[in-house]
């Protein structure tokens, strides 16, 4: 196994392209999984779903350590004009 840091943001689904593009320009990010229509509770209340651009979107991201620092502050501006919330965990990888 490998370890590796895992990065998970709720984002206003009208910004998730946006980060995105962010990501390849500015980190080393090669991949992630985004799933679309997320809904939830949190500091501002309930979010339902089928709103389209005010759906928020969950964006998963695993990466090696040493990227970590690059990517958050890609993030970071993302959330502080949009709202959001992104979560940063240890996790391992494991290889074939």
């Amino acid at each position: 196994m490998k370890a590796m840091k895992r990065i998970e943001i709720i984002l206003p689904e009208g910004e998730t392209d946006d980060l995105i593009d962010a990501l390849g320009k500015e980190t080393q990010i090669s991949g992630y999984t985004l799933i679309p229509s997320v809904s939830g509770r949190g500091d501002r209340g309930a979010t339902v779903h089928g709103l389209g651009q005010l759906d928020n979107s969950y964006l998963l991201i695993a990466t090696e350590p040493e990227n970590l620092s690059s990517v958050v502050e890609a993030i970071r501006p993302f959330l502080k004009q949009f709202g959001g919330i992104c979560i940063v965990s240890d996790a391992q990888r494991v290889l074939d």
